[in-house]
């Protein structure tokens, strides 16, 4: 799988202004839970993983695989968290995932979307993207991000750490994992 990239990135906006930008960086992260999924998706078999709750679930996973999370839904698509604890292969959840909402240390979090794929005559991308807004009245300070999926429970798939990314009120960020494959 070396051809298969996920990329991160995001923008804080303040109001219509973009405050800070940060390029896209190779997510070095897909976890276990990651693989696993491929591997039912192509075999057509069932087989064990640890759901985002450390609970190991056994089945199928059919065509209800689901990244398209709704506002205020963190039990899938991207999250965010507040743990700078390294990556693990062995990873099943955030360190420390930061709550929905708009009390201290909270945040908004947006639908998450999904891009059409886009392709050339040597690479296939799409891209992920929700939008989290600090209305805490505080700075809220996000230090890890993940991707996660939905069959009737909740599977991670990408940890990234990002370093200190830091909200003061009223800031929203907008935060995109691209995932491109070449020939």
């Amino acid at each position: 799988m070396e051809n298969l990239l996920a990329k991160w990135s995001y923008n804080i906006k303040e109001g219509d202004r973009i405050v800070k930008r940060q390029r896209p960086k190779l997510s070095k992260s897909f976890v276990v839970a990651f693989g696993k999924l491929l591997y039912m998706l192509m075999s057509g078999n069932s087989i064990s993983m640890q759901d985002t709750s450390n609970v190991t679930r056994t089945g199928y996973v059919y065509n209800n695989i689901n990244i398209a999370a709704t506002s205020g839904n963190t039990y899938y698509g991207i999250i965010v968290g507040s743990s700078n604890a390294a990556e693990s292969i062995n990873d099943y959840n955030l360190g420390t995932q930061i709550a929905h909402g708009a009390g201290a240390g909270q945040i908004q979090y947006g639908a998450n979307t999904t891009g059409s794929p886009t392709a050339t005559s040597t690479t296939a991308s799409f891209r992920i993207t929700r939008v989290f807004t600090n209305t805490s009245g505080g700075n809220v300070t996000i230090e890890e991000i993940g991707l996660a999926f939905s069959s009737g429970y909740y599977f991670l798939i990408i940890r990234d750490i990002t370093g200190t990314i830091t909200l003061t009120n009223g800031q929203a960020i907008t935060i995109n994992y691209d995932l491109t494959t070449t020939i």
